[in-house]
């Protein structure tokens, strides 16, 4: 079940992104061992190596919050151009090699912040 949502962050601010994986029946689905991975293009159809922002995790517990996730993308995942970029949120069972879910999607949007961090 892809869910489709537009998000938006500050560009080089931390972003956390919490996502809900549910089964067909609508009840949150046990993901411990499972990973997630979510990818920012500027469109959809650039090639994966061509990505602005990619980050990878396994779900490790899932006895507190059965079917929720959080992804952090940290300040330099963020230090992109401003504008609007597509996403997608995969997720893996790390059993069955190959077999993914396409569990969100929409628009990204990076907006310029006021004060500029100079390194």
């Amino acid at each position: 079940m892809s869910n489709s949502k537009t998000l938006e962050c500050y560009k080089g601010d931390t972003k956390t992104i919490t996502v809900t994986v549910k089964d067909e029946d609508g009840n949150n689905q046990n993901i411990t061992g499972t990973t997630i991975v979510i990818t920012v293009k500027s469109l959809a159809t650039d090639d994966d190596a061509d990505k602005k922002i990619q980050k990878t995790f396994t779900v490790k517990d899932q006895s507190v919050y059965l079917g929720q996730a959080a992804v952090t993308l940290s300040v330099s995942d963020t230090d992109i151009p401003p504008g609007t970029y597509v996403y997608d949120i995969e997720l893996t069972d790390g059993v069955t090699p190959d077999t993914r879910q396409t569990i969100a999607k929409g628009l990204f949007k990076v907006k310029q912040d006021v004060f500029h961090h100079d390194s």
